[in-house]
């Protein structure tokens, strides 16, 4: 067995065994096992008198009947039902993310996946796993969508913070100018450490990241995060600072401030101890 057709056994196995692991144990398990065949068990992942819990762990005994061909159909129903219950569809979504692995056909059946996907992301309890999964996927109306919601707030899915975390996943998704934007004017600390992440290794940001780590307003973790991308950007520039002195402090804030300015300093020490130590042969 060559190690290509070993991996895709092995992503096989995996999927089934959470597949399995997925379904509840109690009354729907009895229930489940009274549905008997694979026809029952489809209908029962539409009755309209069934839990959520137990269409979905329905849902997950017809996919491991199916063979790989056709297992995601069903799943593929259910989601792209804006009428289904959100646990129903975010059960269906974990079946198809983990048959798009294993399945031989996913190729074929993608498009319809990208754009159950789309629908779904109106639905607020799947709106994070599937945006998760369409920038993965690199799909381009979902990026223009996070973009625009980056220039216009109105228009966010999103928080800033994890629309540039999501953008970022794909170099082509056109991310480091919002990004220069948002760290010029961050709405909020979280937005301005996953813009700072974008732009670890943009030339063009060398300036910016020069003024946070200089900027003694900005937390201890933004000055280090833009140690560390002058470390890789322009190595140059990072120049090792003496510590401050434990007791030059007045009063308890100024000893927070010191503490501070310890840690940077060490980690600014750190860096340049690493860069110039030689390469192991």
């Amino acid at each position: 067995m060559s190690i290509r057709d070993y991996r895709q056994q092995l992503e096989q196995e995996v999927a089934q065994e959470l597949a399995r692991a997925a379904e509840p144990s109690g009354g729907p398990q009895a229930e489940l096992e009274s549905a008997g065949d694979a026809g029952r068990l489809l209908s029962l992942t539409t009755h309209p008198e069934a839990a959520p819990e137990l269409r979905a762990a329905a849902l997950g005994r017809v996919v491991r009947q199916k063979d790989q061909g056709s297992a995601h159909l069903a799943p593929l129903e259910r989601l792209v039902d804006p009428n289904e219950a959100p646990a129903v569809r975010v059960a269906a979504l974990s079946l198809l993310k983990l048959l798009a692995i294993s399945s031989p056909t996913f190729p074929e059946w993608r498009p319809m996946f990208l754009e159950a996907l789309r629908r779904a992301v109106d639905e607020p309890a799947l709106r994070a796993a599937a945006l998760e999964t369409l920038t993965q996927e690199g799909d381009r109306p979902t990026q223009e969508k996070l973009l625009a919601g980056l220039k216009d707030p109105g228009q966010a899915l999103v928080p800033v913070d994890q629309a540039l975390r999501l953008l970022s996943s794909d170099p082509h998704a056109d991310v480091r100018e919002v990004a220069r934007s948002i760290a010029g004017n961050p709405p909020d600390e979280a937005a301005l450490v996953q813009a700072m992440k974008v732009l670890a290794g943009d030339p063009g940001s060398v300036e910016a990241f020069r003024s946070l780590l200089a900027d003694r307003s900005q937390s201890s973790s933004v000055r280090k995060l833009a140690a560390t991308a002058l470390n890789n950007l322009a190595p140059e520039l990072l120049q090792p600072g003496p510590e401050p002195r434990p007791g030059a402090a007045a009063d308890l804030e100024s000893a927070l401030a010191l503490t501070d300015e310890s840690a940077l300093a060490k980690h600014i020490g750190a860096l340049i101890r690493v860069r110039r130590e030689p390469a192991p042969r």
